[in-house]
Order: C-alpha cells, then sequence, then structure tokens
C-alpha cells in the first residue's frame, strides 16, 4: 500500500470529525439567529423563501447558505 493511500486512512476519519462539528456549530449558529430575529428554526434554504425577512436577514442566510454549501463540497 502507498503512503498516500496510508494517510488517506487516517485523515478522512478527521475530516468528517471535523465537518461534523462544524456543522453543530453552525446548527447552533442557526438557531441562535432564528430566535433574535423570531424566526422559526427551519433550514436557511427554506427561510430565504420568506416573503417578511429584512435586508439584513436575507444576507445573512444567503451567506449562512453558502458556507453550508462549502461546507458539504
Amino acid at each position: 500500500m502507498s503512503d498516500h493511500t496510508e494517510w488517506k486512512k487516517v485523515l478522512l476519519p478527521l475530516t468528517n470529525a471535523r465537518n461534523e462539528y462544524v456543522a453543530i456549530v453552525m446548527s447552533r449558529e442557526l438557531l441562535r439567529f432564528c430566535k433574535e430575529n423570531d424566526l422559526p428554526f427551519d433550514s436557511a434554504d427554506d427561510l430565504v423563501h420568506r416573503e417578511d425577512l429584512t435586508d439584513f436577514q436575507f444576507g445573512w442566510l444567503i451567506g449562512y447558505c453558502r458556507i453550508w454549501e462549502g461546507l458539504i463540497e
């Protein structure tokens, strides 16, 4: 087995654990944002379609979605 394959076996679980941690932190931030802005706790993808959002709320949610998409790529 090549050294490259060995590194993949070591790093893949670390990457998955890091992504899982980031997903938990981001979910907590979304929950906090929803509470502070009197929004239901829902996916950011769904929330951006609400017609009653302020410009700030819409921008925050779009930014959140972009970060989330980068995480899963």
